[in-house]
């Protein structure tokens, strides 16, 4: 009978699944919304369908397979297959990996996201074959990574790699996890959003106004292409601004870390990357040190929306 590991990427706004096989090729994907204001019964029942779809889909194609082993990535504190914490999803001291295994009985291992992604990058893509690199995660939120010695990385007790967590400006907004002026207070999809808003409720105009009349709670990575498609001052001045923090950010591990590659990825990133890069960079440069800045690679994803995916295929191989 033939097994395949089964790998999900649950972020704050989507979940993204996909059957992978032994050669490490993906066959199937599968996105749903993750509905995470509706609670985390309604969370966790989106995970089980979208399971339950990417099982149907491989049996319909090959009704002799069998799933393996999954492996799932979420964002935030991860304990023993228990999500301790996490800023953008109702699913603070849930025993996932448990549930996981208790509803489709087969081995769960469950990971940080940005954690995975990176390993995804370091396994199967940009940063293959590298020992010292990091990864920096633009989504809802902002999630790091970190591969030193050519091992993943996450600090004495497993909490490591908080690179969203940064503080980079101590007077700026409140962040999800309570302290003021972290990277994702100011760089992510929801710091983001929380300014635009802020900036149209003072009158500003912004192309992004008719999403949110429309009724979207959320600003997508989409919303946000198109409108600095269309040179959207507000959108252009808000973008720009989270890479400048990105860069201060950027150099700040640069300085400290001193590693081969830097590794940028996320929705955001895979959606604007060509046009981030070169701001972030621009503002690194400004902040690093110069010897720094120039040994280091400094480059976005090339799995792309796939890295986390990749990387709990690899923890699922991995059983950990």
């Amino acid at each position: 009978m033939n097994s395949f590991t089964l790998a999900l990427d649950i972020g704050g706004t989507k979940i993204l699944g996909a059957v992978i096989d032994k050669s490490d090729t993906i066959l199937f994907t599968e996105k749903a919304p993750t509905k995470a204001g509706k609670g985390k019964n309604e969370v966790f029942s989106q995970i089980t369908s979208l399971v339950e779809n990417l099982k149907n889909k491989l049996r319909d194609e090959n009704p002799t397979a069998e799933i393996a082993a999954i492996g799932a990535g979420c964002p935030g504190l991860i304990e023993n297959g228990t999500i301790l914490f996490t800023p953008n999803l109702p699913l603070n001291q849930f025993p996932l990996k448990t549930a996981l295994e208790d509803t489709f009985n087969v081995p769960v291992s469950v990971g940080n996201d940005a954690t995975l992604s990176m390993s995804g990058e370091w396994k199967y893509g940009a940063a293959k074959g590298l020992n010292h690199v990091i990864g920096i995660f633009v989504g809802t939120g902002i999630g790091g990574g970190l591969i030193f010695n050519g091992e993943v990385y996450e600090g004495a007790y497993g909490i490591g790699s908080e690179i969203g967590h940064m503080i980079v400006n101590p007077e700026g907004p409140f962040c999800g996890c309570g302290a003021k002026g972290c990277l994702e207070s100011v760089a992510s999809k929801t710091g983001m959003l929380k300014e635009i808003k802020k900036q149209i409720k003072r009158g500003r105009k912004s192309d992004l106004e008719r999403f949110f009349e429309k009724g979207y709670g959320l600003l997508k990575s989409s919303m946000l292409r198109e409108a600095i498609e269309k040179k959207d001052e507000l959108a252009i001045e808000v973008l720009d601004e989270a890479c400048r923090y990105l860069g201060v950010a950027t150099a700040s591990l640069l300085n400290l870390l001193n590693p081969e590659m830097i590794v940028y990825g996320g929705g955001i990133v895979s959606s604007l990357g060509t046009y981030m890069l070169p701001k972030i960079l621009e503002s690194a440069r400004r902040y690093a040190l110069q010897k720094n800045f120039s040994k280091t690679t400094l480059t976005c994803s090339s799995l792309k929306d796939y890295a986390c995916l990749m990387g709990a295929h690899d923890l699922a191989l991995n059983r950990k």
